[in-house]
């Protein structure tokens, strides 16, 4: 009789180890443990226990790809679907850049410890058919995620199609100790310069310290020696100086030196001279190594800078059509972009992103749930074949007029709570917030104007000068701000402020911001002070309206921002028209015209009574009324 064959191992099947042995397959499983990075697989979950746990998930999971086991770590929205049923024993799992945690070096799948775990995103995984094939995939496992289906805190996702709404300016972020500084362009110009400038000056007070302190250990090693100076030496004594080292000693003990180096022949001179850069090559490298060392050693960091650039820009999902939360939009953080990263991030690309870290939003300016931050490992791909959802999609910037301001018209940029206008610097207020403050956080107010006299204001907490723009908000300058949010209607005017992504200039490289600029010079080339002067008072008016008690200010433009900008239509359609009222700076310009000219009409003198007109009275008219009823009864 035959016998049975041997059992099993508990590890593995039969199968298996013959198949990585003849067919010289190996098992994506083992592929993980042997530091293979290029997780795209479909994993099933076989074992599952609520009640234990591993060593960092509060459930205890267990995946297998139909070869080998390993633990699963699974994040608080992966948790979230396992408690709420979503996930349980025999559903597969669509898993993508997956890490495995606790391992040291590459092992066999069955010799690892109950200490690694492979640990799942949520972001990157997805559920996968019932009948899909375990294992590794040749295609793409999953679509692209949405960008409404990623969370906070489901760690890294693989892929999403954009559309690049946004391009915001390179931002400069400097690290110092306890806080960091933000940047622009051209502030970040001038810090560098100057601190290029003080750099050198303190580099060069140190090399003359260290220069200093070489010599004097020099001087001080050579005052034990005794050195006698010797008279003219014979042409014997010279020819049997043969080495640099000896002339060199033989140079420096001579009466004489310049008649000792005259003597010399040519290769002795030679040798001397290569002697002799050897020693000041030696003192050079002793120099530079005692440079080093105390630019180590510099702890307050008054010799180095750590600046890191980071460009951000707004991306919309792109899918058709988007939600109220994906028409939002998100921000992507790049620390350090390269070129290539630049051009592919203009306005208006269609791209497929891989590899983002997923974070909650930390700024103000990130109106969606989540912020997306570029790593080293991040690939763009252009999505030619979407141009077209990606132009239905995408919203160009657009310059704001100051009458739509006024009215708090919808024609804003209320997607994204960004203002893009022109107008005329009219006047520049400095507003100190504290008076304890430094010159970095007094904060000033700039009013532009347009030529149809209405005003609007912004508000910078920076001064002028941190901003670098002392030059350009100057009155008299037509100036185009690009990326102000809206703060609140005031008083008189409305009122815009500015944030790290706001720029102004003279000549901007946009083209809706050019011809606005060429259109706002050419209406204005003539009185141009008279102008100003006029709207600078105006504006002081409206500063002194805003001061008063009784003061109001009107929260700002109850807009929809979850939806696409549509057409216009008043909010109250049957109560009042926005035109019928005379605005707050109107009656500010007709109030200070009727004071300017009080004075003049109070000093011309009263005119002179008038005489009467003389003319003749017909007799007729003198004769007293006769009723014709009377006439008629007599």
């Amino acid at each position: 009789p035959t016998l049975p064959p041997p059992p099993p191992s508990p590890h593995t099947s039969v199968n298996e180890s013959g198949k990585e042995q003849s067919a010289v397959k190996v098992a994506p499983t083992n592929k993980l443990d042997t530091s293979d990075d290029t997780l795209k697989d479909v994993s099933m979950v076989s074992s599952l226990d609520r009640s234990a746990s591993c060593a960092m998930s509060p459930a205890n999971v267990e995946l297998t790809d139909g070869w080998y086991s390993i633990q699963a770590a699974f994040d608080k929205p992966l948790l979230a679907l396992l408690t709420a049923g979503r996930i349980s024993v025999g559903c597969k799992l669509c898993m993508c850049g997956a890490e495995l945690v606790g391992m040291t070096h590459a092992t066999s799948p069955l010799e690892v410890s109950s200490s690694v775990v492979l640990k799942v995103s949520a972001n990157s995984t997805r559920r996968a058919h019932w009948d899909s094939r375990l294992g590794f995939q040749h295609i793409p496992p999953f679509s692209c995620t949405r960008l409404c289906g990623l969370f906070s805190d489901g760690g890294r996702v693989s892929c999403v199609d954009v559309v690049v709404q946004r391009k915001y300016p390179l931002l400069w972020v400097e690290k110092t100790p306890g806080r960091s500084v933000i940047r622009n362009s051209r502030a970040e110009e001038r810090v560098a310069r100057r601190f290029t400038h003080e750099r050198e000056q303190q580099l060069e007070k140190l090399y003359e310290k260290l220069c200093k302190d070489l010599e004097a250990e020099e001087r001080s090693g050579q005052e034990g020696k005794v050195t006698r100076r010797f008279g003219r030496l014979s042409a014997q004594d010279l020819g049997d100086l043969c080495t640099g080292s000896q002339l060199y000693k033989a140079a420096s003990t001579v009466a004489d030196p310049e008649d000792f180096e005259v003597r010399l022949s040519e290769e002795q001179q030679s040798l001397l001279c290569q002697f002799r850069r050897c020693i000041h090559e030696n003192q050079q490298g002793e120099l530079r190594e005692r440079l080093n060392k105390a630019l180590r050693d510099d702890e307050q960091g008054s010799l180095q800078r750590s600046v890191s650039p980071l460009l951000c820009v707004r991306l919309v999902g792109l899918h058709s059509p988007l939600s109220k939360e994906e028409g939002m939009g998100t921000i992507l953080s790049v620390w350090r972009p390269s070129d290539d990263a630049e051009h592919m991030l203009e306005e208006g690309n269609c791209l497929r992103i891989f590899s983002l870290n997923v974070s909650a939003p930390r700024v103000r300016r990130c109106s969606g749930s989540v912020q997306l931050t570029a790593m080293r490992t991040t690939r763009y791909q252009p999505l030619p074949s979407k141009g077209s959802i990606g132009k239905a999609l995408f919203q160009p910037r657009q310059v704001s007029d100051f009458g739509d301001l006024e009215r708090s018209c919808s024609k804003l940029d209320s997607v994204f709570s960004e203002i893009d206008i022109v107008g005329l610097v009219v006047l520049c207020t400095d507003v100190q917030r504290d008076s304890r403050a430094s010159s970095q956080s007094a904060g000033c107010t700039v009013y532009l104007a347009n030529e149809s006299h209405q005003l609007v204001s912004i508000r910078l907490w920076q001064s002028l000068e941190f901003c670098a723009v002392e030059d350009i908000l100057v009155p008299g300058n037509v100036v185009a701000s690009a990326n102000l949010q809206w703060s609140t209607r005031q008083v008189g005017m409305p009122t815009l402020r500015s944030n790290d992504m706001t720029v102004f200039s003279l000549n901007p490289r946009p083209q809706h911001l050019r011809r606005a600029v060429q259109s706002l010079n050419s209406t204005l080339q003539s009185d141009r002070s008279s102008y100003i002067q006029t709207m600078a008072d105006c504006a002081q008016h409206v500063m002194e309206l805003r001061q008063q008690p009784n003061s109001f200010s009107l929260s700002p433009p109850e807009i929809n921002r979850h939806q696409l900008p549509t057409t216009s239509t008043p909010r109250h359609p049957g109560k009042h028209k926005p035109d019928d009222v005379t605005p707050p700076v109107e009656q500010a310009i007709a109030s200070l015209k009727r004071r300017r000219s009080s004075p003049y009409l109070k000093s011309i003198p009263s005119p002179p009574p008038l005489s009467e007109l003389p003319f003749d009275v017909s007799p007729s008219v003198r004769k007293g009324f006769r009723s014709p009823f009377a006439q008629n009864d007599s």
